[in-house]
């Protein structure tokens, strides 16, 4: 018993808790916003649900359309205030309730991933509750190493991004193409900017001889307890290895499901590469060594970043110096890495963001606490220093005018988003934060309640742009157009397809087989994509043709009448 006491109640840097707990959160509440909505178009249609749990069809009314989308915008809002202010274990347990109940409640959600994510937002709910002063307080970084981390932290951002094969902010900003072909200079400045951010953060700095050398703080040992971060990582942990036990089948070890899974341009060129000109160490290969070494490589990848998950929840109390147990972890970091890169480049799986929320536990669990407090230092300094300003000017006025903001911002977002139980969803939401601030309010201290008022404003806001710049609406009101047009009524998928079609943003598409690759406003751009790579194709995204088909159904059967 005392060891399993000092394994989970064993020092952790404040550090990672913290920054794990708003990265997850964060990530969430977009996730939420722009993956989950759209699916809520198939919910209690013809007035049938099946949940994940007999005992919750006895208890839950029928699930609709509203009740999945407000409850996508509640979890995301929720998500994201907790992530910007001092977060409450209230808060973020709601966060999971939500989340949980928004997969829960029927099967048409049936990823085994969100079991997993779940798991770990319930952990979540008991890590520490630090604000950014107590993370902060000792071991502040230098202005240069602090903004050498943010541009290491950009870089990082950028070229994990690029390696999955998604959109960065870079490539978004680049313009049409560049999701086809990242052009060299894109990869040069993305390398560039990781180089010269790691060069002003972590490379020692020369001592003046005219001063005299001050002890560097960040590397004293700043640690509390936490058990439930301990607990995050073993969770990670059960979840490698049966991931891992789950391959050790014949049809695994020899190569052969791996085969049928990784059917991409990606994949058949690394094995043409194998079977012609050879690999480092192993040479040339037949079809089938080649697949039996790439599944033998993923079945250890598992098993080591298993065990990396478990030793580096304790990394932080190691008597070991700081580099070497540095070097360490960043060799077990390879392998969930190189895992999760693997299935969004090479699988190319339809799993939503799962391989990025499992990316950036890696990066928090196996990387230095001093490597991250530098990474994120100027990152989080608006809103530390926002959170400052609040407690040392926070007065009834700004507290008012934060709340009318506040109540505003969701209210109207609600309203513009058009998506049924957004309207509904953004009123529970105004109303609860009104109540919370009035509570607070009678506090003397009022920060707390600025800063929920403040934060809800703002996600608010971020909301809308989101759904109104990305194909959220587009995509929720084709699902439940092609519902309506597979179970025979017309007149209801009409009026689903015009909605659709309002709010598609670039029809004209490129995709290579069924995947997707990009889209554009103009039907000249697309063309002109598509003739550069003859495995591309030109294809309408938008649902036009099924508008008029169900249009013409329509006016035939009134004509009929």
């Amino acid at each position: 018993m005392k060891r399993v006491e000092d394994f989970f109640f064993g020092g952790v840097d404040p550090i990672r808790p913290w920054l794990l707990l708003r990265i997850l959160l964060l990530m969430l509440a977009f996730d939420c916003w722009l993956d989950l909505i759209p699916h809520g178009g198939r919910y209690g249609f013809n007035e049938f649900n099946v949940s994940h749990f007999a005992w919750l069809d006895a208890l839950q009314p029928l699930p609709t359309s509203g009740t999945y989308v407000g409850t996508m915008v509640l979890t995301g809002l929720l998500a994201f205030v907790m992530a910007v202010t001092r977060p409450s274990r209230a808060g973020v347990f709601g966060v999971f309730a939500l989340y949980t109940y928004g997969w829960l409640m029927s099967m048409l959600d049936s990823y085994q991933h969100h079991y997993l994510l779940s798991l770990l937002l319930l952990n979540l709910t008991f890590f520490p509750m630090h604000d950014s002063a107590a993370i902060f307080e000792r071991g502040v970084p230098p202005r240069n190493r602090s903004f050498g981390g943010l541009l290491f932290s950009l870089g990082v951002l950028e070229v994990l991004m690029g390696l999955s094969g998604v959109d960065s902010p870079l490539t978004a900003l680049v313009g049409p193409g560049a999701a086809v072909e990242t052009p060299t200079w894109v990869w040069g400045f993305r390398f560039a900017v990781l180089l010269l951010g790691g060069l002003l953060a972590f490379l020692p700095e020369k001592d003046q001889p005219t001063r005299t050398p001050q002890p560097d703080k960040s590397d004293e040992p700043t640690t509390t307890s936490a058990w439930a971060y301990v607990s995050f990582c073993v969770t990670c942990g059960v979840v490698y290895f049966y991931t891992f036990v789950g391959k050790l089948p014949k049809d695994w070890r020899e190569g052969h499901a791996l085969r049928r899974l990784q059917q991409t341009e990606l994949s058949e060129a690394l094995e043409t590469h194998a079977t012609t000109e050879g690999l480092p160490l192993v040479g040339v290969q037949t079809p089938e060594e080649f697949w039996a070494l790439m599944a033998a490589g993923a079945i250890a990848v598992q098993l080591v970043s298993c065990v990396g998950f478990v030793l580096a929840s304790t990394q932080d109390r190691w008597p070991w110096p700081p580099r070497r147990r540095m070097l360490v972890m960043l060799a077990f970091l390879v392998a969930p890495l190189s895992f999760h890169l693997g299935a969004e480049a090479g699988l190319g799986l339809d799993i939503g963001w799962f391989s990025f929320y499992m990316m950036a536990v890696a990066l928090v669990v196996f990387l230095p606490a001093t490597v991250l407090r530098t990474m994120v230092y100027r990152a989080t300094l608006p809103v530390r220093a926002i959170s400052v300003r609040l407690q040392e000017t926070t007065s009834r006025a700004t507290v008012v005018a934060a709340l009318v903001l506040a109540c505003a911002a969701v209210l109207g977002v609600g309203r513009q988003l058009d998506l049924p139980g957004a309207w509904s969803a953004s009123l529970l939401v105004a109303t609860a934060i009104g109540v919370l601030v009035a509570i607070d309010f009678r506090t003397p201290k009022r920060d707390r309640a600025g800063s929920l008022a403040l934060g809800l404003a703002l996600g608010a806001l971020l909301m809308g742009w989101t759904v109104v710049h990305s194909d959220v609406r587009f995509d929720f009101y084709r699902f439940v157009g092609g519902e309506y047009r597979r179970h025979g009524e017309p007149a209801r998928a009409l009026a689903a397809y015009e909605k659709a079609n309002a709010y598609v943003d670039a029809p004209w598409c490129v995709y290579r087989g069924r995947d997707l690759v990009e889209c554009y406003r103009e039907e000249s751009e697309g063309e002109q994509i598509a003739e550069r790579y003859r495995d591309l194709r030109l294809q309408r995204r938008d649902r036009q043709r099924q508008e008029d088909e169900m249009r013409r159904v329509v006016e035939g059967n009134a004509g009929g009448s």
